[in-house]
């Protein structure tokens, strides 16, 4: 008997970790779209939401104890989810060695790092944390990262890169980490993708690693998929809902490369095409439940081996999560979504208010189209029969978006009508509380990453934080200070 395909998704609570409720409904839904796999991302630089037995003391407030992963993966098994662990071994790594005693661990303080693959002592830690991963977790896989790795800054290995290339340290550590994988009969997924590829490392790795292919760009080529498994490697293809690229709301990047990697499942070579999951990056960019409709979507889509029928997936997704049978204004209303969600530069200018450099676009268009299905979605709420709350936050986000193409318009107008200043800036002062609002009903307000980015460097991956700054940028930039009455 053939194996089940794997089809799911990944979710990332490292970055920010929503509550126990979420999770659940989270694992029902795709149970109800026809999925059977879940990776959970809990580790990366920005925290760590489970709490390792063997080495306390890391994870962050409200992180997962070993009895809730426990309770967790036994509530997926009873939807037929399994629930596979990813831990970063080697990239991603600041989850340990942002701690005084694994500081010196850190290779670099660069955007990406790692945790030094030559130190006795990163060894003897990823020992411990992966026997807790597989007391914890019965998946046949343990996914252990491996990619965006930067290493050469740390001083043992300067002193191993004189003899021996970057692709043979790099291939000598991820065998140590197979090796402790296979002890306890599970197999090992590492990411890939063309950058890690062309170092060279896969050659010198066993052919039983299963390699997560990960690529996001909407003309995405089957040539990796292919080379890895004329390789012999088997693999998993990864496409994303949400990434860099498309924060907000998967649109013209996320659909399309959801469409063509579910299509290379009928890749053939050496190896097998083992499935594919659709991940799902940073939750502080987007909110929360805003993401059902896409989620369905893609899981359609991946059923399907790639064919994209947008339509009844949505209307599949109304009935079955919301138990409402809509018109096809409402249906229409939705795809429209998918087709107007920006991609990052146009989207960071509206949230930030920040159009320095900005060539002139049609603000005032995309503000009416936006309004448009809001409305259309708004009037629909009373048909709404379950997850009332979640249907209503995808209608508020509708609105939001449409909020911030308007004020966009307006700064871009140099108009100097007060009024129309002061009216904006108390709409985002309304707007604020509700964004907030909404963070507050699936995450954990005390998080401080709901008022501050954990680095510098990734401010612009907080959809709340800059739409915070954007408030006090457009009071500095109104033609006369508001009048107090």
């Amino acid at each position: 008997m053939m194996a089940e395909s794997i089809k799911g998704f990944m979710i990332d609570s490292a970055r920010c970790l929503e509550s126990r409720e979420y999770y659940r409904r989270f694992i029902r839904f795709i149970a109800d779209q026809g999925m059977n796999t879940l990776v959970w991302h809990f580790s990366d630089d920005q925290g760590l939401s489970l709490d390792f037995p063997s080495v306390p003391g890391l994870a962050d407030p409200h992180a997962y104890s070993a009895s809730e992963a426990r309770g967790l993966v036994e509530y997926a098994r009873g939807y037929g989810i399994t629930l596979v662990p990813e831990l970063e071994t080697l990239g991603h790594s600041r989850y340990l060695t942002r701690h005084a005693r694994y500081r010196h661990l850190n290779e670099c303080d660069e955007d990406f790092t790692a945790i030094c693959p030559v130190h006795p002592e990163t060894r003897d830690l990823m020992r411990k944390l992966i026997k807790d991963v597989v007391d914890i977790f019965p998946s046949p896989w343990v996914h252990v990262g491996m990619d965006e790795v930067k290493l050469g800054q740390h001083p043992l290995t300067r002193e191993a890169l004189k003899s021996q290339s970057k692709a043979e340290l790099l291939a000598d550590y991820a065998r140590f980490i197979y090796d402790e994988v296979a002890a306890y009969g599970r197999r090992m997924i590492m990411w890939v993708d063309e950058n890690s590829y062309n170092t060279g490392v896969m050659e010198y790795l066993p052919r039983d690693i299963v390699a997560a292919v990960w690529q996001y760009s909407p003309d995405v080529s089957p040539e990796l998929a292919q080379k890895l498994l004329n390789d012999g490697f088997n693999v998993i293809l990864c496409p994303a809902l949400i990434t860099y690229d498309q924060q907000a709301y998967p649109g013209d990047i996320a659909l399309p490369n959801i469409e063509r990697m579910s299509s290379f499942q009928e890749l053939q070579g050496k190896g097998k095409v083992e499935g594919v999951l659709t991940t799902i990056w940073t939750p502080m960019r987007y909110l929360h439940d805003c993401l059902w409709p896409g989620v369905a979507l893609a899981a359609s889509v991946m059923n399907a081996c790639g064919r994209l029928d947008i339509g009844p997936a949505i209307e599949n997704y109304l009935k079955s999560f919301h138990d409402a049978t809509p018109d096809q204004e409402v249906v229409d209303a939705l795809i429209q979504t998918f087709y107007l969600a920006p991609r990052r530069k146009e989207y960071l200018s509206i949230l930030k208010a920040d159009f320095d450099g900005e060539p002139r676009t049609d603000w005032e268009r995309a503000a009416e189209q936006w309004t448009a299905i809001a409305i259309r979605l708004e009037s629909f709420l009373p048909s709404i029969q379950k997850e009332v709350q979640a249907f209503e936050t995808l209608q508020l986000f509708c609105a939001f978006m449409a909020h911030l193409y308007s004020r966009a318009a307006l700064f871009c107008s140099e108009t100097e009508d007060i009024a129309s200043w002061h009216r904006v800036i108390r709409q985002d002062e309304d707007w604020l509380e509700i964004v907030e609002s909404i963070w507050d009903q699936e995450r954990f307000p005390d998080d401080s990453r709901k008022s501050e980015p954990v680095f510098d460097w990734e401010e612009n991956e907080y959809m709340l934080v800059c739409f915070r700054k954007s408030l006090r940028r457009l009071k500095v930039a109104c033609p006369a200070p508001a009048v107090v009455l």
